[in-house]
């Protein structure tokens, strides 16, 4: 019996939901209509792509919602960590201020906050950001200034000592700008002066900064020093890096110009994974400390691989010596008996508010402003007699009414 085939009216229910932009399964399936993958996540048991900042920023550049989702965490972020939850501790303070806890983070020596993590806000980028105005809620008292001395570039100076390279240390606090001034053939003679030297890379900042150059080779020697890899940067970086051809070109330039760099990486990695502990005798503060994950086996590649100690040992050696350089500081400002103790210049209590990665905040009445400076920096500007060569770091210093509003000394002035 013949089958007769005939068109047929269907009719389709279905009911629209709102987008979450904080669900993973909605971001998840607009990917999968739009055929846009994202890479897996190794985290998942799931084995579902992931939806995190590095995933979205890469799709970003091919669907505008992916920029509006990264936009809408931001502000979800700001507003969820830092903006409800003060609002709730300036009420419950009794005196409008907050007042966050400090405790120590034993794989950099450093102190981290909590309640809040004012260390963690994010990163100002411009005049009117999110970062820039939440910072302005963050005022000084009545006739007084937020004063943040910060030791410049410290970790790449110290860097350069760990690995033996006077060369590199002399360039260190300017190591980007150097690097992209030696890549255009602009750069400076090393038997300069270091007056001249200094004078030279901080004019060549002033015309380079701004431009997109500047920007991804920032991006790549910060992370280069820290081990990140081309495939890193160019997941971090998608705008900067857009194939991880280009970030390897111009990681790769970078260790020819620095070309101890990744002899001393290698070696720390590999004394690191032999003894499985860096440290001790050999710190310039006897720390120690152990890491059990530098190698680990990846069945993937069916053998050995990089595991979650990789680069935290690589990053160890110069953030543990800086936050002891800065708690030094920091115990000479607090020493009754020192020169450079400032612990009443704040209405006879201490200005002295957070110290943060490598900077010292402090809450300064403008009557002590600089008394506070000249103790300040002169207990910074202590030479590291450990270094064999009485090395002294360079010291910024920004000043503002508000957290958001810092300039350097010399604006202000």
């Amino acid at each position: 019996m013949p089958i007769e085939l005939r068109e047929a009216d269907v009719i389709r229910y279905y009911v629209r939901e709102d987008f979450n932009p904080g669900s993973h399964k909605q971001i998840l399936g607009y990917m999968k209509a739009k055929g846009l993958a994202g890479r897996p996540n190794p985290k998942s048991k799931s084995g579902l792509p992931s939806t995190d900042k590095d995933t979205l920023r890469r799709l970003a550049r091919r669907d505008p919602l992916f920029r509006l989702i990264l936009d809408w965490r931001e502000v979800d972020k700001i507003n969820s960590t830092y903006v409800i939850p003060n609002l709730q501790r300036v009420g419950d303070s009794g005196d409008g201020r907050i007042h966050p806890s400090f405790r120590h983070t034993p794989s950099t020596m450093r102190l981290s906050s909590h309640d809040p993590n004012i260390q963690n806000i994010p990163t100002v980028e411009g005049t009117d950001d999110l970062a820039t105005k939440l910072r302005r809620t963050i005022t000084a008292a009545e006739g007084c200034l937020f004063v943040e001395t910060d030791y410049a570039a410290i970790e790449a100076v110290l860097t350069g000592h760990f690995m033996a390279d006077p060369n590199f240390m002399r360039v260190a606090r300017w190591a980007h700008t150097y690097a992209l001034a030696m890549m255009r053939e602009e750069g400076p003679n090393l038997s300069m002066s270091d007056d001249d030297l200094a004078g030279f890379l901080t004019a060549y900042k002033k015309q380079v900064k701004g431009t997109k150059e500047y920007a991804a080779m920032k991006r790549a020697v910060h992370l280069t020093h820290y081990g990140g890899t081309p495939r890193m940067m160019n997941l971090a970086h998608p705008e900067l890096f857009p194939t991880i051809n280009d970030a390897e070109k111009l990681q790769n330039r970078y260790f020819e110009l620095v070309p101890n760099l990744r002899k001393w990486q290698r070696d720390v990695r590999t004394r690191a994974a032999a003894q499985h502990y860096l440290g001790g005798k050999d710190h310039p503060y006897r720390y120690k400390h152990w890491f059990w994950d530098v190698v680990a086996w990846n069945p993937r590649r069916g053998g050995e691989g990089p595991g979650s100690d990789w680069n935290r040992v690589v990053a160890y050696y110069p953030q543990s010596t800086a936050a002891g350089v800065l708690y030094d500081a920091a115990l000479r400002m607090t020493d009754p008996g020192s020169p450079y103790y400032v612990g009443d210049l704040y209405y006879g209590k201490t200005p002295i508010r957070a110290l943060i990665h490598d900077s010292i905040l402090a809450e300064v009445p403008k009557s002590n402003l600089s008394t506070y400076l000249e103790r300040c920096l002169g207990a910074m500007g202590v030479p590291l007699a450990w270094t064999g060569t009485n090395l002294v770091i360079g010291v910024d210093v920004q000043v503002g009414k508000d957290w958001g509003s810092m300039k350097p000394l010399k604006e202000v002035t």
